[in-house]
């Protein structure tokens, strides 16, 4: 049985679409010294024991992965890679601001149905301990299957999520429309305000981003916006639903190219 203690032994893990819980510690793993990312990085000092996870997605969509405050004994980080050796040049993310920093690291990217990803889950100053990671893939195309987000502490969480179903199911209740959508399902623990930004989209074409607190209810809309960045109140425990919307290119329609959006959610006290 794999042990996760090296790149050359990842413990498998296979996920269809819906949710998966994965106990788990660094106590007894290795420090494989894995380098942080340059840019796009929260990470600093990950030098303490590790273990490497090989998820292997059975449907196209967007996979997300995030180790819960609740389920976090220690000072965690999280590295995510399409190649093991490579995680070090991929996302990796230390949050901060949880309680007494441990967890609440959280990951969301596009992936391909039949694909491997590789997830290093790492202590921080040295750090140890168990945590439980949880794994959720999810099409995002509708409010049957939103995108689940979690948001604990600080640090940012960047979304990046292909649109699989080009008809366009939604819009702003004031009839503001890009086009087909991606839907993320976002619980807050903290009451404050939290800034939603859309960064994806070819230039000059139409996109818009807009909150809702019941998903298929467009009287519940809380903010609708074009730019695509705003800020919302929201109260500790409260779900809302974010949709990024927007235009499809001619390439994108035709398939010659794959659509997707991105963006990235903040909260800083």
């Amino acid at each position: 049985m794999n042990e996760g203690l090296t790149c050359s032994d990842p413990i498998p893990i296979s996920i269809g679409l819906g949710s998966l819980s994965v106990p788990g510690t660094t106590i007894g793993g290795l420090n494989l010294h894995v380098t942080e990312p340059t840019s796009g990085s929260t990470c600093w000092n990950t030098d303490g024991p590790e273990r490497v996870y090989a998820v292997t997605v059975q449907a196209t969509g967007t996979l997300t992965a995030w180790l819960p405050t609740a389920t976090t004994t220690f000072q965690s980080a999280l590295f995510r890679a399409s190649t093991c050796e490579a995680a070090g040049q991929s996302s990796c993310l230390d949050n901060w601001g949880a309680p007494d920093e441990r967890g609440g690291e959280l990951v969301s990217f596009a992936v391909t149905g039949g694909e491997t990803y590789y997830f290093i889950v790492d202590g921080v100053a040295g750090d140890q301990g168990d945590y439980v990671l949880e794994l959720d893939l999810s099409t995002g195309t509708d409010c049957s299957d939103p995108i689940p987000i979690t948001i604990e502490g600080q640090g940012p969480i960047y979304l990046s999520s292909p649109i699989l179903d080009f008809a366009d199911h939604t819009s702003c209740e004031s009839g503001e429309n890009g086009g087909p959508e991606v839907v993320y399902e976002v619980t807050v623990t903290e009451t404050d305000a939290y800034t939603f930004f859309m960064s994806s989209g070819y230039g000059g074409l139409g996109k818009i981003a807009y909150v809702r607190s019941t998903c298929d209810v467009a009287t519940t809309e809380l903010a609708c916006e074009h730019p695509e960045i705003f800020d919302v109140p929201l109260i500790a425990g409260q779900t809302v639903y974010v949709f990024f919307d927007r235009e499809l290119a001619s390439s994108e329609a035709e398939g010659f190219t794959d659509p997707y959006v991105s963006g990235t959610i903040i909260h800083y006290y």
